[in-house]
């Protein structure tokens, strides 16, 4: 009787607790408000630095779902497994390539000749990160992509581009150098370091005919050639081709740009067409803005270092900003350094352009036409609202005056300093 006391007084003591603990809402299930599913976690494939995966196509589309088929893309087009021109590549998720070394996308043949990528590859403001390309002995062109000539949209790319080769070609973080296509909002961050005396860019090396357009550039850019360079923050070289023009337009950089050479915060070098010499498109740097230190020797350029070849096409830089330190190392009659541009040949347009007061005055070469919408602010007055306005008025005279579509309008970004944005 004891025994059966003691287990009924016990059933009934839990009873009491539960009752208690449902009437103050500190136990009972029904009570409560169901809980939402935590969201997942961002979606990252990682590379383990060997797996391929071959992509299968749906269409003319190719999903990218994982790192090992972004691997399997970089060779497969050059090994002529796949056809970019008229294809959709689409990147599904963030990829993180772990610090392996990279094979760029594109790159050489069996006949050692250059295979471009010349389809869409669509980056849905996805994250490629722990890029490595350290090349040694690569002579044409080094970058995520090797050679552009269709669109890479929307992609932004974390790592490292390093080539020791002293004759490599071009080399950006992106991309080598764009042929005809286009990098549209693309950004590149980490860094990029040759010891060649071409064409290098934080997110193109060379641009030959095309546009780089809304593209970021955040890494640092290093040449350690010994006596020369040709560096931009976005873009070391750009000229048009036959009936193609040259065209930079919202371009930003914040990355410390060095090296001996010409060197500039955006553009190095403005040029005609090099290879062949044949008259070729305009080239424009329009609507871009530095804010990176700018450290060279020749020509050193807050925006652009120079624009040559001048009588072979129209170039221009209108509606752009400097803020960055800009510092020339050399001294003479053939250097010159530039709040925005520092070498301008005659027949090339400078207009609606401004920098920040330097601490003592820039020894430009201005030989083309300058505006008289140019010149020097203080920092509240680069900041000002009436900076804003003659910035896009510029973009839009020239707009007006050449048939461009440039979108880009400069609006008040961090800390109130002028920034491109497009569709203002």
């Amino acid at each position: 009787m004891k025994l059966e006391f003691r287990k009924t007084r016990a059933l009934m003591m839990g009873a009491a607790v539960a009752v208690a603990f449902s009437i103050w809402g500190c136990r009972s299930d029904d009570n409560k408000e169901p809980m939402p599913p935590p969201p997942p976690p961002p979606v990252t494939s990682v590379w383990d630095g060997t797996s391929v995966e071959p992509v299968g196509p749906e269409g003319n589309l190719y999903p990218i779902a994982s790192a090992a088929q972004l691997a399997w893309l970089a060779g497969a087009l050059p090994a002529g497994e796949v056809e970019t021109s008229g294809k959709i590549f689409d990147l599904r998720c963030d990829i993180d390539l772990g610090g392996h070394t990279f094979t760029p996308i594109g790159g050489r043949n069996a006949e050692d000749k250059i295979v471009a990528f010349r389809g869409e590859f669509r980056g849905n403001d996805h994250t490629i990160s722990g890029l490595k390309l350290e090349d040694a002995d690569e002579t044409g062109y080094l970058g995520l992509f090797s050679y552009v000539a269709g669109t890479v949209a929307d992609l932004h790319v974390e790592g490292r581009v390093v080539s020791t080769h002293a004759q490599l070609f071009a080399c950006g973080g992106i991309a080598g150098a764009v042929g005809g296509g286009e990098l549209r909002n693309c950004s590149f961050s980490g860094e990029v370091t040759v010891s060649s005396l071409f064409y290098t860019g934080g997110v193109a090396g060379a641009l030959m005919g095309g546009a780089l357009t809304g593209c970021v550039n955040r890494a640092a850019v290093k040449c350690l050639h010994p006596s020369n360079c040709v560096m931009g923050g976005v873009v070391g070289e750009l000229y048009g081709t036959v009936g193609k023009e040259a065209l930079v337009a919202g371009c930003i950089n914040y990355g410390a740009v060095s090296g001996p050479g010409r060197v500039a915060g955006i553009a190095a070098e403005v040029a005609g067409n090099i290879p062949s010499g044949d008259p070729c498109g305009n080239q424009t740097v329009i609507a871009c803005a530095n804010y990176g230190a700018v450290t060279g020797g020749s020509n050193v350029g807050g925006v652009v270092a120079a624009c040559v070849l001048t009588t072979m096409n129209l170039q221009a830089v209108a509606g752009c900003c400097n803020a960055g330190e800009v510092t020339s190392t050399k001294a003479g009659a053939f250097w010159s350094d530039g709040g925005v541009v520092a070498l301008l040949e005659s027949d090339a347009v400078m207009q609606g352009c401004f920098w920040l007061e330097p601490a003592a005055a820039y020894t430009s070469q201005h030989l083309g036409t300058v505006s008289s919408d140019c010149g020097a602010k203080d920092e509240a007055e680069f900041k000002s609202s009436a900076t804003l306005g003659t910035l896009n008025a510029a973009v839009g005279t020239w707009n007006a005056a050449n048939g461009n579509a440039c979108v880009y309008r400069f609006v008040t970004g961090e800390n109130g300093w002028p920034v491109p944005a497009a569709g203002n």
